[in-house]
């Protein structure tokens, strides 16, 4: 057997969150980690000149995303290429890490000790006294809708679970499946965590923290929820990457991108 690569670094997005990619890999290159990590980027019509531009931060490994969702139109609350979560499951096969990065974060401090503090199956940030439901639009029979909610903004994968491959099948069939019960594919992470009796180990807040509770300590802010750093959060540290993107040639959000934000904002409400 080929000895496995250490660690995977892993977004998903559209071309119209390019930018968000290029501030956040900017932030690793200020905080450089002791570790070499792959970066692979889940991506649909993400543009040549946005390829070039992240690979001058950082090499990356540009996946053209084929969704596994029968009816992605029915998740409006979330892109499609939130989907591509699910495939970190897969890429086990070739690494003993994967860390799945939200494109709306900001680094603000190194990130080796989240690497190698955690070594055992999946990891996440766990909202306390916010049951599951809160992922779901109704009920989904046979399995605990109370049980606290992990929050799959920041998830790493340890290449101690089994059936990878299992696992992801497992989360395309089950979002088609449910996809009149559930908002997001944290639902059906939550889901797979009691189908398959999962080891999960709780995520120190430092590395996955609203805004609002930002400590001195803090390392990985994310604005879960409808205001991001773009259009409503103000930070300088974010504000300083964004200008450094465009520095390299990138653009901003477009018209469109901030219309189609503002109109989803005003549709859905969040806690």
């Amino acid at each position: 057997m080929n000895k496995k690569k250490q660690i995977a670094l892993v977004f998903g997005i559209t071309n119209d969150w390019a930018f968000t990619t290029g501030t956040i890999l900017l932030g690793l290159q200020k905080y450089k980690l002791r570790c070499n990590y792959d970066v692979i980027i889940y991506h649909q019509n993400l543009s040549d000149k946005n390829k070039k531009l992240l690979n001058k931060i950082h090499s990356c490994f540009f996946i053209d995303y084929k969704s596994g969702l029968l009816d992605p139109k029915k998740f409006l609350r979330v892109s499609e290429l939130a989907f591509s979560r699910y495939k970190c499951f897969g890429l086990l096969d070739i690494y003993k890490k994967v860390i799945w990065l939200d494109s709306d974060i900001l680094i603000k401090g190194n990130i080796d000790n989240l690497i190698e503090k955690y070594n055992q199956g999946m990891v996440m940030f766990k909202h306390k006294n916010i049951p599951i439901s809160v992922s779901f639009s109704s009920p989904v029979l046979g399995f605990d809708m109370k049980k606290d909610c992990f929050n799959t903004g920041i998830l790493l994968l340890n290449s101690d679970l089994k059936n990878y491959r299992k696992l992801e099948a497992w989360c395309y069939k089950k979002t088609n499946q449910w996809s009149t019960y559930i908002n997001s594919d944290q639902a059906i992470i939550n889901l797979l965590i009691q189908q398959f009796n999962l080891p999960v180990f709780e995520l120190d807040e430092k590395y996955n923290c609203y805004p609002n509770r930002e400590r001195q300590n803090t390392i990985i802010v994310h604005p879960w929820g409808n205001a991001k750093f773009w259009n409503g959060y103000f930070h300088p540290l974010w504000n300083e990457y964004f200008s450094q993107w465009k520095k390299l040639g990138g653009e901003g959000p477009s018209y469109s991108f901030r219309k189609k934000i503002g109109e989803f904002i005003k549709r859905f409400k969040f806690t």
